[in-house]
């Protein structure tokens, strides 16, 4: 699987290049009320994991790589660790579902919000961050796509939405070559040139703008 092979080559290299996903992990943290039996979908190597309060904690990831960092970082007392799919993990009786910038990697999105749904309890928790639409758009390459805010929010048509905002976040580089591979060493290696130029010899500075969306929402 190609998006399973991107993040076991990071994996070395993940916690010193995802600044992005430490501040979209502090926002998101921020706004998750405390929970007994948790989930991190795509905890990668638990940097962030690290800060969540829970009683039972289910460490979800598809790269086997990165979740043995999160066992390095976590260790084993009341935490099972899962290598699956958003899909594919079933029979939980869960209070929150917390997923820090990894939802977009869903092949079907609308499938897995219902997944997590049936795995939470009455009035449980869903609480995730993600690119969206925006995201790369001043690039002269072509990315995987994202959805749109609107889009996202009609996903979420069966659950009760709490909170639901966008930020802006920018991080200048000295070279395009430089902003991609800070994508590429967290595991996201989808981008194509559209230029024809070789991106190596472009020399000026970059800016790579995302465009997050906050979302938390409740069963």
């Amino acid at each position: 699987m190609k998006i399973k092979d991107c993040f076991n080559k990071a994996a070395s290299k993940y916690d010193t290049h995802c600044q992005l996903q430490l501040t979209t992990g502090e926002k998101l943290l921020s706004l998750t009320p405390p929970a007994d039996n948790i989930i991190d979908l795509g905890c990668g190597t638990g940097i962030t994991t690290t800060k969540l309060k829970y009683q039972q904690l289910y460490a979800l990831d598809i790269s086997e790589k990165l979740l043995a960092q999160a066992k390095l970082k976590l260790g084993n007392k009341n935490i099972i660790y899962l290598e699956q799919s958003f899909d594919d993990f079933s029979g939980l009786e869960l209070d929150l579902a917390f997923a820090n910038m990894s939802l977009q990697w869903s092949a079907d999105l609308k499938s897995t919000l219902s997944n997590i749904k049936a795995n939470l309890r009455p009035r449980g928790t869903l609480a995730f961050s993600l690119p969206l639409t925006g995201t790369f758009a001043d690039l002269n390459i072509s990315t995987m796509s994202f959805l749109s805010f609107a889009q996202v929010e009609q996903l979420l048509f069966e659950w009760q939405i709490i909170y639901a905002k966008t930020e802006t976040i920018s991080y200048l580089f000295p070279s395009l070559i430089e902003a991609l591979r800070s994508i590429k060493y967290v595991g996201a290696n989808y981008y194509k040139n559209k230029t024809g130029k070789r991106i190596s010899r472009d020399k000026s500075p970059c800016l790579l703008k995302y465009n997050i969306g906050y979302f938390m929402v409740k069963s």
